[in-house]
């Protein structure tokens, strides 16, 4: 798996996810991001604002693409997402529904530059 030259990006502009699959599958990517929270009886939440401090991991985006065998490029982008750093959770299932060990990657999407 490969993200391009950098794991930093624009969200309007994605970035390159370049990767290999040994036969045709179904390529899904789940975008995660942590949050932070407080303890309420026992559970996480973000929106609290008692307790003790915690962390979530929030799933913000599913994308999936079809991947053929041999060597894949996909454009990443997430235009709806704001800035901030990333986890995507890569894996692949075959036409049989095997599923592949999935792939973590982190990535940060940067606020774009002010135009003077």
């Amino acid at each position: 798996l490969a993200l391009g030259p950098s794991s930093r990006f624009l969200a309007k502009k994605g970035a390159t996810l370049r990767l290999t699959v040994s036969e045709r599958a179904r390529v899904t990517i789940m975008i995660t991001t942590k949050v932070s929270g407080h303890k309420v009886k026992g559970m996480c939440k973000a929106t609290a604002k008692m307790g003790k401090r915690c962390t979530l991991t929030v799933r913000k985006r599913s994308l999936t693409f079809t991947g053929v065998s041999g060597r894949n490029s996909f454009k990443l982008r997430v235009s709806s997402l704001p800035p901030g750093r990333y986890t995507g959770i890569l894996t692949a299932r075959d036409a049989t529904g095997r599923s592949s060990k999935p792939v973590t990657f982190t990535f940060t999407i940067t606020k774009p530059k002010k135009r003077k």
